[in-house]
């Protein structure tokens, strides 16, 4: 049996991780705290995606994303299957395998290499909202392309190695993609956050 992509790419059955595809209540509602404010709920869309793995396979993935963002998000996949630019998953947040006590855990999602979008969270170390909150922001398979904070590289064990295939850096085209159209890269940061892509303004802030 195929199933077609929203693009059109014919894929097999089972080429694709096990969670993915999600209802949309299971990927945006799944592990959500009471708080989350409705007005982002209501903003947020299911992208159902395709993209080519390490291994040079076809599957789908699926990210949850301010919805004024979906376009660019799919023009962004598309590029990434012309290029033969790698993730190693694309996964919602909301996925129990990334749940640690009953939430998602950004710490496992980074662990797992997996790449994604929303996650209501404060940011590390401060009270306010991430974008990721907002659906505004989008992380790239972060064990090749780390975090550097206070204490280290993170997530513990990832390698940053310009040369491989899913890395980023200051001249890979992503970068310049990105940044084409308005959107902040963490690399540039004080403490280069080099996986982490986000968005200003929105209807939520």
């Amino acid at each position: 049996m195929e199933f077609e992509c929203a693009t059109g790419f014919p894929m097999q059955a089972g080429a694709w991780p096990e969670p993915v595809p999600m209802p949309w209540e299971a990927a945006v509602l799944g592990g959500l705290p009471g708080d989350c404010p409705l007005e982002i709920i209501e903003s947020l869309s299911l992208v159902d995606v395709c993209f080519y793995d390490f291994s040079k396979n076809l599957r789908r993935g699926q990210l949850v994303v301010d919805s004024e963002l979906e376009e660019e998000i799919q023009e962004l996949f598309t590029r990434f299957r012309e290029t033969g630019f790698p993730l190693f998953s694309v996964i919602p947040s909301s996925w129990p395998g990334f749940f640690v006590g009953g939430n998602p855990s950004d710490d496992v999602m980074m662990e797992k290499n997996n790449t994604s979008a929303f996650c209501y969270r404060k940011i590390a170390g401060n009270q306010k909202l991430s974008r990721h909150a907002l659906g505004r922001a989008l992380d790239i398979n972060p064990m090749l392309n780390p975090w550097y904070g206070p204490n280290g590289m993170v997530p513990v064990g990832a390698r940053f190695e310009p040369d491989v295939l899913g890395t980023l850096s200051e001249d890979c085209w992503v970068v310049q993609w990105f940044e084409e159209r308005g959107w902040i890269w963490g690399g540039r940061w004080q403490n280069p956050d080099l996986h982490h892509f986000e968005k200003p303004g929105g209807r939520n802030g």
